[in-house]
């Protein structure tokens, strides 16, 4: 577990997600290929900004991803929005083999989270990449 979070913090630094889309209430588990992206900052001191959005890290909590007992992977989590007005967040996750250039992955956009509340989010079947000893990363944006 403690191998997976390092990876999972590591994504998150790097960016190295993007992919499909699907709706936290529905749970699409259609994969479609993407291509690695790297978070750019604005400034020095200001929100690093994703393809979309802004990174939203410190929003996730409770984050789960593991392979279930028919192997399948599923990934789960709480958003919580800290700032002052509503917020769409979109979770990206990849599981893949460390170091892979391209990677299947899959989005889940939360919409519509209230200042100061939280929400949860589940997706099933995540798309796994092939190789050996897969492991689960996540990026969070803030998209308004």
């Amino acid at each position: 577990m403690t191998r997976w979070r390092s990876f999972v913090a590591a994504a998150m630094a790097v960016g190295v997600v993007a992919g499909c889309s699907s709706s936290a209430s529905e749970g699409s588990d259609e994969p479609s290929p993407s291509t690695q992206h790297k978070q750019k900052k604005t400034n020095s001191a200001g929100p690093v900004e994703v393809k979309g959005g802004t990174a939203a890290p410190g929003s996730l909590s409770d984050f789960q991803c593991e392979p279930n007992g028919k192997g399948r992977w599923v990934a789960s989590g709480t958003l919580t929005n800290n700032e002052r007005n509503d917020a769409d967040f979109r979770v990206t996750v990849v599981v893949a083999p460390p170091g892979t250039p391209s990677a299947t992955a899959r989005q889940i956009t939360v919409p519509d989270v209230p200042d100061g509340k939280s929400k949860t989010f589940s997706s099933k079947r995540l798309p796994v990449t092939d190789g050996d000893d897969p492991v689960c990363s996540v990026q969070v944006a803030r998209l308004r």
